[in-house]
């Protein structure tokens, strides 16, 4: 279960990335692949939490905080691309 969660928390972040692609979302609109890879993540951090114990519950959770790291990347990508210059 703890592989599943992490490729779901991995997969909403490459999902969010797809925010940042020109082709995908236009310049000027609230990206939509970062609420959808938000929402992808967040089923996948909790399945990761719930299902491990002990010891593997502190590694998932670093792994998830550099997962989250990257969510806020791509958030302050974002932000500054919405922002008028």
């Amino acid at each position: 279960m703890k592989k599943l969660g992490l490729g779901l928390a991995l997969a909403g972040l490459f999902v969010a990335i797809l925010a940042v692609v020109p082709g995908v979302v236009a310049q000027d609109v609230f990206p939509w692949p970062l609420i959808v890879g938000s929402f992808v993540y967040l089923h996948g951090a909790f399945l990761l939490v719930f299902s491990t114990k002990g010891q593997d519950r502190k590694v998932a959770l670093s792994t998830l905080r550099l997962v989250r790291l990257g969510f806020v990347a791509v958030f302050a990508v974002i932000i500054f691309r919405l922002m008028p210059l």
